[in-house]
């Protein structure tokens, strides 16, 4: 009786996950053209392309320092409003700019 329930969950998953990554691997095989088969040279001449370990430590950039940087300065802007003699005034310089574009995006809609 399970498989009544799995069946149809599994279905969309291998249509919509399991079948296109194959077939992106199996077309990633071919040549640009897509008429001649290359093997693993797409592969080969991928990773000693300078350029490709230049976009993964720019990757590496934006997935790990850039949130650690957020996330400090986020701390600091809480714990400023917190101790800020005049908070009222520094909560409203702070969130102005969040809550002029959310009415930006309002009036355009």
């Amino acid at each position: 009786m399970a498989w009544l329930f799995l069946g149809p969950a599994a279905a969309v998953l291998v249509a919509l996950v399991v079948y296109p990554i194959g077939y992106s691997v199996w077309r990633s095989l071919f040549d640009a053209r897509g008429d001649t088969f290359v093997g693993l040279d797409n592969y080969v001449r991928m990773f000693t392309d300078p350029s490709t370990f230049t976009a993964l430590k720019n990757n590496v950039i934006w997935v790990l320092v850039t949130p650690a940087m957020v996330t400090v300065l986020g701390l600091i802007f809480a714990v400023l409003t917190e101790r800020v003699r005049w908070g009222t005034a520094f909560k409203m310089i702070v969130f102005m700019p969040m809550a002029i574009s959310f009415l930006a995006a309002g009036i355009i809609f």
